[in-house]
């Protein structure tokens, strides 16, 4: 996009933007999961859509998560694509505070999802890992 006149394009402005649907993508991506399920089942669902997403796109996701993204996560100010990905998360857990526990819930998913891509869990775990996750947040 050319913001500025000058007839180059805005790259940046562009990866941005691309991140920002991406983030909308998987936001719907675990709701979707979630559907009806409360308590575990949710976060169990919700994490298996994270992680299923993270492998089957893994280019995307590190270009979600790994690459400069001038947005703020989590924040009351964020764009409406960011805060929808954040409040399916929160309400896989229902989290009604402050969002610090969905902040939890995203890094240790994160993190999963950064391990599994990279080989250094053993897959035949992954519902063990899922379960434990779930136990966690909904005790």
């Amino acid at each position: 996009m050319d913001d500025d006149g000058d007839g180059e394009f805005d790259t940046d402005h562009q990866a941005d933007d691309g991140r920002r649907d991406d983030s909308e993508y998987l936001a719907q991506v675990c709701r979707t999961a979630v559907g009806a399920h409360r308590g575990r089942r949710a976060v169990e669902a919700v994490a298996v859509a994270y992680l299923d997403f993270a492998a089957a796109h893994p280019a995307l996701y590190e270009a979600m998560f790994q690459l400069p993204l001038d947005a703020r996560f989590a924040q009351e100010d964020a764009e409406a694509e960011l805060r929808e990905g954040f409040a399916a998360l929160a309400g896989a857990i229902g989290d009604d505070g402050d969002g610090t526990v969905t902040e939890v819930l995203w890094g240790a998913l994160h993190g999963l999802g950064l391990l599994e891509r990279a080989g250094r869990l053993r897959p035949d775990h992954r519902d063990e890992r899922i379960a434990e996750l779930a136990a966690r947040f909904c005790p």
